[in-house]
């Protein structure tokens, strides 16, 4: 559809008119992002064994990890460390991770 340049006129009156220069960058970074998936690793943490002990874990064993079940663990996102921590925890039966501490990203 084209409009004349004296109807178009007509359909804005009384609207206000944005600058395009003017205008300012949106203040939550989190909006320029859009849609977009990421890598997000817990560690949980780190175990020394045997290649032979390794080869005999069945479903059910456990291996005693460096890390206390009681403090934040080091997250990473895309393999890159954030400073961010994590607690572990379980969510309608799933198991999640809920932030402990959150980083802000004003330096952007």
């Amino acid at each position: 559809m084209l409009l004349s340049a004296p109807y178009t006129a007509y359909l804005l009156a009384g609207r206000e008119r944005s600058s395009r220069s003017g205008a300012a960058a949106p203040t939550d970074r989190r909006l320029c992002i859009g849609v977009k998936t990421a890598q997000v690793r817990v560690w949980l943490g780190e175990a020394s064994i045997e290649l032979g002990v390794l080869q005999t874990l069945a479903v059910g064993d456990v291996v005693r990890l460096d890390s206390r079940i009681d403090r934040p663990l080091p997250l990473t996102v895309e393999g890159q460390a954030t400073g961010q921590r994590a607690f572990l925890g379980c969510l309608q039966g799933k198991r999640a991770a809920q932030l402990a501490q959150v980083r802000s990203y004003e330096a952007f």
